[in-house]
């Protein structure tokens, strides 16, 4: 009897921790977890808010195209004449999402041009390799825009452009010249209920009240300025750890090298008539720098370096237009749940009296 007592008490036991478990996993995912990773009304989250599980910082943000003329991807380019192409990273092809997120459409709107979007940097071929070989090749001779513009992230420029290439290049591993066509939703990957995902909210939730870097993918600070409409989360910043990692203090040598080569890149486009501009987009951290409360790391030295230097291509300074905004208390130039820049900042840019492309 005792025996049969035992194992009822344990099929009892057994059956309420599998409950709390069940429900507790419930509870979590429902209100706070989906949020995140299983949004049902197809919103685009930031990608440092599905790093950093914090739910206040989310913008969950519709993605729109409502300008009246859009840039050209591989879907849409028929070989017409190009006036402008781009190339870069995640910044050139759409990333953050939300309402025109892609600058190249503000341009070709307030300009009334063509804009050609370039296959994307990767870490196999940057814009200064495909460039060359577009040269060397001769396709750009053939569709010779008047302008073409590189953009990339502060936190990549040095690895990206301070090193030797081979100006010889002619023989290049690419599927695809032209950027793929934009994405219209934001593809993650499905989770059911009961996850790793609902106990990793509460550990983050819990750390970040005392360590910077709780997650050491995304750095939470707090502002001592409200700079974001995000809950209670307007005074407080995350950012990627890449924008801590490579901070350029004393890398004067490596800006020089990456600004020959832009240099060299100008002068052998100026031989086919093709005019060189170069964004290199300012780290959220380094934009919000001078607000943040506490800071125990340094300054980034990027642009201070890079500006004074002797350029035969024109640069355009993001930091420099965007910190205007922020003196003039516009919140949200960069969303507070993501690395990217909202349309604020490609509005911002293109309107700038600096921005001189077509002016």
């Amino acid at each position: 009897m005792n025996k049969i007592i035992s194992f009822k008490k344990l099929i009892y036991i057994f059956t309420v921790v599998v409950l709390i478990f069940v429900f507790y996993h419930f509870l979590v995912w429902t209100f706070w977890t989906s949020q995140i990773f299983d949004r049902k009304d197809g919103l685009f989250v930031g990608d440092l808010g599905r790093l950093s599980y914090q739910i206040d910082s989310l913008q969950p943000r519709k993605i729109e195209f409502t300008l009246p003329k859009k840039h050209l991807n591989n879907t849409n380019w028929n070989e017409q004449n190009i006036d402008i192409m781009t190339v870069g990273d995640s910044f050139s092809n759409g990333g953050g999402g939300g309402i025109n997120s892609y600058y190249q459409d503000h341009i070709a709107s307030k300009y009334n041009i063509n804009i050609l979007n370039l296959h994307p940097l990767t870490p196999e071929v940057n814009p200064i390799d495909l460039l060359i070989y577009l040269y060397n090749t001769k396709w750009l001779h053939t569709n010779t825009p008047k302008a073409i513009l590189i953009e990339i992230v502060e936190r990549q420029a040095l690895d990206y452009f301070a090193k030797d290439f081979d100006w010889s290049q002619d023989n290049l591993k690419i599927d695809s010249i032209v950027a793929d066509s934009p994405k219209k939703e934001q593809h993650t990957q499905p989770l059911g209920f009961i996850n790793n995902a609902n106990y990793k909210i509460i550990y983050y939730t819990l750390k970040y009240k005392k360590k910077i870097d709780a997650n050491k993918g995304a750095y939470l600070f707090n502002l001592n300025k409200e700079l974001f409409n995000a809950k209670s989360f307007s005074n407080k910043l995350l950012v990627y750890d890449g924008d801590i990692n490579n901070i350029t203090s004393k890398d004067d040598k490596r800006v020089e090298k990456l600004n020959n080569n832009l240099n060299k890149l100008a002068v052998l486009l100026n031989e086919i008539g093709v005019e060189l501009f170069f964004m290199p987009v300012v780290d959220k951290y380094d934009l919000y720098y001078n607000y943040i409360s506490n800071n125990p790391y340094e300054k980034n030295h990027f642009f201070d370096i890079l500006r004074v230097l002797d350029k035969q291509y024109t640069m355009i300074d993001t930091k420099n237009i965007l910190n205007n905004l922020i003196i003039d208390n516009i919140k949200d130039i960069y969303y507070a749940d993501d690395t990217h820049w909202s349309y604020k900042a490609s509005e911002a840019i293109v309107e700038d009296k600096s921005f001189r492309i077509f002016r």
